[in-house]
């Protein structure tokens, strides 16, 4: 059942995910495996850009962070500073709670053009990749997601050529218009966990 479940999915490759700029057209060239594919809508339409609660001011974590201290004390990521490489992003900072890795002000995204970033390890208590987050890291092979992460933004992998696997710990996420791009990694997850059947995971599909 495993193995019709993916081959279904392999099949459904063509309808997922792309083109970051909204105001550009997307055309589609059947002959080219690296023309971008339309997205799924996914995410409801109450679902902002950023967190209401992202404050307006931004420290230095000691070594590789820059981040945004939300309202309720936690954090969001708004840049990685350090070399790249195998990263194991930190469940805190400061002592206080990162929630997301992203793109507070809709600029540049954390990760965003980090080109030596090989892979990289979200931990327990973040909940969302805000947009452009990892987009153009493009050694990017591997990411593992913590099961506590519920949404993915517009364009969290986008131009990430290289990417091969990516982990999830928990149950499928929700998803904005755009995320990945085509060639499309394979999407690893527990068994038993809900909602990947979503047609958005039409890239293959494994458990582990």
């Amino acid at each position: 059942m495993k193995k019709i479940l993916s081959l279904i999915f392999s099949i459904a490759l063509c309808v997922t995910l792309a083109a970051c700029n909204n105001n550009q057209a997307v055309n589609i060239d059947d002959n080219s495996e690296n023309s971008p594919l339309p997205a799924l809508p996914t995410v409801p339409e109450t679902v902002t850009d950023t967190p209401a609660d992202s404050s307006k001011s931004m420290d230095t974590a000691p070594g590789e962070y820059q981040f945004a201290v939300n309202s309720d004390n936690t954090v969001t990521i708004t840049k990685y500073t350090g070399e790249g490489g195998d990263v194991k992003i930190p469940a805190k900072i400061d002592g206080k709670k990162v929630i997301a890795i992203g793109n507070t002000f809709k600029e540049t995204g954390a990760f965003q053009g980090c080109t030596t970033l090989t892979s990289v390890i979200i931990p327990d208590g973040v909940t969302e990749i805000q947009d452009n987050a990892f987009q153009g890291c493009t050694s990017l092979k591997t990411v593992t997601i913590a099961a506590s992460v519920t949404l993915l933004r517009n364009c969290a992998f986008d131009d990430c050529p290289n990417l091969q696997s990516i982990y999830f710990e928990g149950d499928a996420p929700q998803t904005a218009n755009y995320v990945l791009n085509p060639p499309l990694p394979t999407i690893y997850y527990h068994e038993g966990a809900a909602g990947w059947t979503n047609l958005w995971y039409s890239c293959l599909t494994e458990t582990y």
